[in-house]
């Protein structure tokens, strides 16, 4: 692929920005090809909605369970939706620390991943 791109610039080597190229067609095909082959689920494109409604704060776990599945569905199917959106970069999780007071268990929170930019860069975000 990289030669390809190499030979519509018209040289002769393989250079830096051919590789680059090489690689995003690459990803796109992937991309492309697991979109068309992969079993649609509804539930899936409608949670990924759910939490996208929510804007930059996103939802937590239990908003998930309690006001998107109104209590039912278990836990690990919960957890495999979410970590397909997560695989899909349809999501992104963090963290965010309880406000007005010190410690404390962090809350779990998904933001959609055009909103995660966003949150990502607040002050409360705990940075690896």
């Amino acid at each position: 692929m990289a030669g390809i791109h190499a030979a519509l610039d018209g040289t002769a080597t393989i250079q830096p920005p051919h590789l680059v190229a090489a690689a995003a067609f690459i990803r796109y095909a992937v991309d492309s090809a697991r979109a068309v082959f992969r079993k649609a689920d509804p539930v899936l494109a409608q949670l990924a909605a759910f939490i996208r409604e929510a804007g930059p704060q996103g939802r937590t776990r239990t908003e998930i369970t309690s006001d998107f599945f109104q209590g039912n569905a278990k836990k690990p199917r919960i957890d495999a939706l979410l970590e397909r959106l997560v695989a899909d970069q349809t999501i992104a999780r963090t963290q965010r620390r309880p406000e007005g007071r010190k410690g404390g268990r962090a809350t779990d929170i998904v933001i959609a991943h055009e909103h995660y930019e966003l949150t990502n860069n607040a002050p409360d975000q705990d940075k690896p």
